[in-house]
Order: C-alpha cells, then sequence, then structure tokens
C-alpha cells in the first residue's frame, strides 16, 4: 500500500489536481523575493503626508531648464522654455495617500519640484545653496509639472550645518 503524504504539507493549485509539497513553494517565493524585509528596511524612505499637511525637507536648490508649450518636449524647435526650481533632497522620501484622498503612494523620490508664488521668497529660495523648506506636497497634475512630487513652499531658512 503506498503511502499517502499529510495533507497538511501539500498545496493543490487551484485549476489542476497537482499537489506540491509545502516546503517547496516556500523555498519558490523566498528565491522570487527574496528577504524582503531587510531590503525594505535598508530602502525605506519616511512617508510624509499630502497636503493640506505642512511639512520640512532639506535639501539642495537647483534651477533646471525644461520644455513649456506647445509641445513639452515634442516640438523643441516651437516649445517655451521653463525655469524651475528643484530641491535635490539629502534623503529620499515616499509620499503617501491622506486618509479619505485620491492621491497614490508615490516612493523613493529623491528630487520635489517647488512652486513658490511670492516673488521676495523666490529670490531668497534661488539664493541658497542647501535650505530647509516648509510648505505642503502635492502631486504632479499639469504638462508644467516635471516631477511627481512638488512642493508648494510657504517658508525657509539655511540649512545649519552647511555654508550657502
Amino acid at each position: 500500500m503506498a503511502r499517502r503524504a499529510d495533507p497538511s504539507q501539500e498545496v493543490t493549485f487551484v485549476g489542476g489536481n497537482q499537489r506540491v509539497p509545502y516546503h517547496a513553494i516556500l523555498v519558490a517565493v523566498f528565491v522570487m523575493f527574496g528577504d524582503a524585509s531587510s531590503a525594505e528596511n535598508e530602502a525605506h524612505s519616511p512617508t510624509l503626508a499630502w497636503e493640506p499637511k505642512t511639512v520640512e525637507l532639506e535639501g539642495r536648490v537647483t534651477q533646471e531648464q525644461r520644455f513649456g508649450p506647445p509641445g513639452f518636449g515634442e516640438t523643441p524647435a516651437r516649445d517655451t522654455k521653463e525655469t524651475i526650481f528643484v530641491l535635490r533632497l539629502d534623503q529620499a522620501i515616499s509620499v503617501g495617500e491622506q486618509k479619505g484622498g485620491s492621491h497614490q503612494l508615490v516612493t523613493d523620490q529623491e528630487r520635489v519640484q517647488l512652486v513658490i508664488s511670492d516673488a521676495e521668497l523666490r529670490s531668497t529660495v534661488s539664493q541658497m545653496n542647501c535650505a530647509v523648506l516648509y510648505g505642503s506636497l502635492f502631486p504632479a497634475r499639469t504638462g508644467h509639472h516635471y516631477y511627481p512630487v512638488l512642493m508648494t513652499v510657504e517658508a525657509s531658512r539655511a540649512c545649519a550645518d552647511r555654508k550657502n
């Protein structure tokens, strides 16, 4: 008489009658995904909230030239050039969904496009090399938004431990 394996140690796949030992599935999953917990901890970036919550970000302020309307790079000879402010972060961030909000999770962002409406604040920030900026984060919505995460800047100060 053939000895049957313990059913608690086997898994039957839906749509078939093939039985596979449980430990074989665990090995396959580990090979496919590796040790996710240690990789996740090493690559973990802080998760911040979308607007209206005010956040503080620190990094290097740069200016970039990008193609604007009418084609945003599709017709370079006719497209206008836009100068945007970008904050290059010291540490990557993730921005998570607000409760009841419709914004998605955006992960591991090292650059944030800055929206600075106040002319005096814009002038101050443009002269800073390293800045600590205060404001709210929102996702890209238009062709003028070149990065997935943007920040409406409300206030700024120079970094304490670096020269500007």
